[in-house]
């Protein structure tokens, strides 16, 4: 019964808040204090704007005034890294830094000063400045690669241009020199058996000429 109850008044409440009547009361406090504050919202609309979203861009206001000259500003406490973690991989053989994430430090700031979007901006910023530290490592990453091309280039071009030609220069003299030892070994292997008939000839006359 007691749970009941508390049902049935809390019904009445949500049908009251969020009914006609509710509504009625919310918008007509906004009108009335519309009419109090002599339409502050219209009036100076230039004051408000310059007092958030335009704070960014000023130097003294309160965002970004520091207090003392060793303290940082609460929009810079926003955009505070600490670290970025960079482990290693491997491309071709090339080692390249990995971007595995950064850790960032929001400063105390005074709730009551600072706008109201300021939590918002930080989270913002801090992804802005996540994807800033990713860039740099892929940027890390292109170069180290295109040092190793220009690297892996210059030694294709030198075998090209200068090792394969020298090569095929020392192979042709090889095969001249090898064909010329060939022929060589020929003329001499004849020589030398012409020597050995002469010597046999010789031979076998001084035999008759005992006999």
């Amino acid at each position: 019964m007691f749970i009941e109850k508390i049902t049935e008044i809390n019904s009445v409440l949500n049908d009251f808040i969020w009914g006609v009547p509710g509504l009625v009361l919310l918008i007509g406090t906004g009108i009335l204090m519309t009419f109090c504050t002599k339409f502050f919202q219209v009036t100076h609309i230039g004051h408000w704007f310059r007092e958030t979203i335009g704070s960014l861009f000023k130097k003294n206001s309160s965002s970004t005034k520091k207090t003392d000259r060793q303290s940082i500003s609460q929009f810079q406490a926003l955009c505070t890294a600490l670290a970025a973690t960079v482990g290693t991989g491997n491309i071709a053989g090339v080692t390249i830094p990995t971007f595995e994430g950064a850790d960032f430090a929001r400063g105390d700031y005074d709730l009551y000063e600072a706008p109201l979007w300021i939590d918002i901006a930080a989270h913002h910023m801090e992804r802005a400045m996540l994807l800033d530290l990713e860039a740099e490592v892929l940027e890390e990453q292109v170069r180290l690669l295109e040092a190793e091309l220009r690297s892996t280039a210059q030694r294709v071009n030198l075998f090209e241009k200068v090792k394969i030609p020298e090569t095929k220069e020392n192979i042709k003299k090889i095969s001249i020199y090898m064909a010329d030892q060939q022929v060589n070994a020929v003329v001499r292997s004849k020589i030398s058996k012409r020597k050995i008939d002469a010597r046999g000839a010789v031979a076998s006359e001084m035999e008759v000429y005992t006999l």
